[in-house]
């Protein structure tokens, strides 16, 4: 998976491109935290990239949209392809 990253001020869109699967969500997770710790309270997830999305990857976006909202901000899914947001649907979670 590819992620990129762009910055301004508190407000950050990250770029996804590739499968958000097991193997590649530890790096996201870390990247998402790292924002939220540096001051960012609202993160844009651009996904029209992404062609994959399993457990753990819907586990780091639920996990990251929970951890910029207890600062005040708040994280949302853009752009994403009919099956990745069936998947986030389904999960039940809203990702403003």
């Amino acid at each position: 998976m590819h992620v990129d990253v762009e910055r301004w001020g508190d407000e950050a869109l990250v770029t996804l491109a590739g499968e958000l699967d097991t193997a590649s969500s530890r790096s996201l997770r870390a990247t998402l935290a790292a924002l939220v710790d540096d001051g960012v309270r609202v993160v844009r997830v651009r996904a029209a990239g992404l062609s994959f999305l399993d457990a753990a990857g819907l586990g780091v976006l639920i996990g990251a949209a929970r951890r910029v909202h207890e600062v005040g901000g708040s994280l949302r899914l853009e752009s994403a392809s009919r099956q990745v947001s069936r998947v986030v649907a389904l999960s039940g979670v809203a990702l403003d």
